[in-house]
């Protein structure tokens, strides 16, 4: 008998981390490739925004080291936000600063004006904060439902241990 073709496939549960970032990261990558491709601009530009995802995907891996150090469990959701927002902003700062170094070694001095100039700066930081925000949201999304998901596996075998002991009463 042939196995249906999603018996192969693997669970939510059994993907980790890594299958989350690097799919997550692969898809932005994609679509800012697709953006660039649509645009009418040098070779050099095309190069140094499409910089811009895998700089990111490294920057993020930093709060992938900061985040397990934050006990979510004992506070309180405005206070994680507020601690995921803060995170956010730092990370996307941090990140403008790598696009524009990428920039200013492929496109020469002559772009740093243009770069830091105070209203495309907050443009930028406007644009890449909620990719940020989604990154960290993601992130404790799927560790409170992977909580979730271990504790109802324990209530499961507490209620099956249970049953049995009544069973063996009997």
């Amino acid at each position: 008998m042939k196995r249906p073709f999603s018996r192969g496939l693997p669970t939510l549960q059994s993907l980790t981390f890594w299958h989350f970032h690097l799919a997550g990261w692969a898809l932005f990558w994609a679509g800012d490739i697709l953006f660039i491709w649509l645009q009418n601009i040098s070779f050099r530009n095309i190069v140094a925004q499409a910089l811009d995802a895998p700089i990111g995907c490294v920057l993020t891996l930093v709060l992938r080291h900061i985040y397990p150090r934050v006990k979510y469990r004992e506070l309180s959701v405005p206070v994680l936000l507020l601690y995921i927002l803060s995170c956010s902003i730092v990370g996307a700062t941090v990140w403008h600063v790598g696009m524009t170094t990428t920039r200013y070694i492929l496109l020469g001095p002559g772009v740093i004006a243009a770069l830091w100039n105070v209203g495309y700066t907050f443009r930028w930081l406007s644009l890449i904060m909620p990719v940020w925000l989604r990154w960290s949201t993601l992130y404790f999304g799927i560790k409170y439902w992977r909580d979730l998901d271990a504790e109802q596996k324990r209530a499961r075998e507490a209620m099956s241990l249970a049953r049995s002991a009544r069973l063996e009463m009997l």
